[in-house]
């Protein structure tokens, strides 16, 4: 993913991921009603879309995350 891109509708991601496509740290803690990574970047968001990237919190994943290119899951 290239910094700067919004998520892609109806993928999942997980909140690391998010933080390497730009600007999603605002948008990541009011979805995720933390501002801390520690908490958000184990957390898997729901890619709504629209033309400002908008996320839904989906769960949190309690071993991390997995990414892929096809969307992020919990292990």
């Amino acid at each position: 993913m290239i910094n700067g891109d919004n998520c892609r509708d109806g993928l999942y991601y997980c909140g690391s991921t998010l933080i390497t496509m730009g600007d999603y740290a605002a948008r990541i803690a009011k979805a995720g009603r933390s501002d801390d990574p520690s908490v958000t970047n184990s957390m898997i968001f729901y890619c709504v879309g629209g033309p400002d990237g908008t996320i839904l919190e989906e769960s949190t994943c309690p071993n991390g995350c997995i990414q892929d290119a096809d969307g992020d899951t919990c292990p």
